[in-house]
C-alpha cells in the first residue's frame, strides 16, 4: 500500500478517553515519521486547542483543523485552506442559540470563546467531568459571546451547542441544516453540536492539503470515530475506524480497529508499516 499521508483525529481516536497521547501512539506516528509518511492531526479543535503532547511532536507539519475551517502550514504558520460562516449568518445561529437556553461556544480567529454565564455553570449542561474540564481549558470566557461578535463584526469558524440531551442536540442538527443555506451540522461527541460552513468539513480539507501537497487521495489513510470524521473517512484512500466509533462508520469502513483506550491508532498504523494490514 503507497500510504504517504495518514489524517487522524484526536478525541474519541488518538487520544485516551482522559485526553492522553499514549506511548503506544506517539511511538507509532513517530515510526511513520520516519518512513517518510505526512501525519495530519484532524479534529474540530482550533490548533492552540490541541494538546501540548501532540502540538510539540517535531514531525507534524500540517493540521486539519476546527473540523476543516482551516487547514494550516504550522512550520510556516499559513493557512492553506479557510472556510467560514459569514458574520450575517453566525449572528443569526447566536440569535438562535441564545434562545434555545443552553450553552453554546464561537470559534473565530482561530480561539474558542464561550460566554461566561455558560463557561462557571458548563457541568450543569454537560453530563461528563472529563469533557467539562476540557471545554474550561480550551475555551475563553467572555461577559457575552453574542455582543463580542456583533461589536468585531467578524465571520465565524465554528459554532458549538453543548446539552447532555441527545434527542434536543438531534432535533436542532434538522432544524439548522432545514433553515440555513451553506450550513453544516456534525457531533464529534455524544453531548455537542458543531456548525461549520458546508465547505469547512474534514474530508474537502483532505482533499485540498493532499493537492497542495502534490499527492493523490488514493495514497492517503484516515482515521476517526465521530460524525465529524464521516466526510474525511470517506474521501481517504483507506477508511480506519476506532473500535468505539459510530456504528454507521464501522459498517463501511476497510478497517475497524481497537478502540482508543487500547491504542487502535498504533495498531492500524503498525499493521500498515509492517505490511500486515488486512482490509475489507
Amino acid at each position: 500500500m503507497d500510504i504517504k499521508l495518514i489524517a487522524f483525529d484526536l478525541d474519541g481516536t488518538l487520544l485516551t478517553t482522559d485526553k492522553r497521547l499514549s506511548d503506544e501512539n506517539r511511538s507509532a506516528l513517530k515510526r511513520a515519521a520516519d518512513r517518510g509518511i505526512e501525519l495530519v492531526p484532524c479534529t474540530g479543535r482550533f490548533y492552540l486547542g490541541m494538546p501540548e503532547a501532540v502540538r510539540e511532536l517535531s514531525f507534524i507539519n500540517y493540521a486539519i483543523i476546527i473540523n476543516g475551517a482551516q487547514v494550516l502550514d504550522i512550520k510556516n504558520n499559513y493557512d492553506i485552506y479557510s472556510a467560514v460562516i459569514p458574520f450575517a449568518q453566525a449572528m443569526e445561529l447566536i440569535d438562535h442559540f441564545d434562545g434555545l437556553g443552553t450553552a453554546y461556544d464561537c470559534y473565530f480567529n482561530s480561539r474558542g470563546y464561550m460566554s461566561r454565564r455558560y463557561y462557571d455553570h458548563i457541568e450543569d449542561y454537560l453530563p461528563d467531568p472529563i469533557y467539562c474540564e476540557t471545554i474550561k481549558k480550551m475555551r475563553t470566557p467572555v461577559d457575552d459571546v453574542r455582543e463580542m461578535v456583533r461589536s468585531l463584526g467578524t465571520d465565524v469558524q465554528k459554532i458549538q451547542l453543548f446539552s447532555g440531551d441527545r434527542a434536543f442536540l438531534k432535533s436542532t442538527c434538522d432544524e439548522i441544516i432545514n433553515t440555513w443555506d451553506g450550513l453544516i451540522a456534525t457531533s464529534s461527541l455524544k453531548n455537542n453540536l458543531e456548525i461549520n460552513n458546508e465547505n469547512a468539513n474534514k474530508g474537502a480539507a483532505l482533499k485540498v492539503l493532499t493537492e497542495h501537497l502534490g499527492l493523490k487521495i488514493e495514497q492517503t489513510m484516515a482515521i476517526g470515530d465521530g460524525g465529524n470524521d464521516e466526510s474525511m473517512l470517506d474521501a481517504a484512500g483507506i477508511s480506519a475506524v476506532m473500535g468505539n466509533g459510530l456504528t454507521r462508520l464501522k459498517e463501511k469502513a476497510d478497517i475497524v480497529t481497537l478502540n482508543c483506550d487500547e491504542n487502535g491508532v498504533a495498531e492500524v498504523i503498525n499493521s500498515l508499516l509492517d505490511g500486515t494490514l488486512n482490509t475489507r
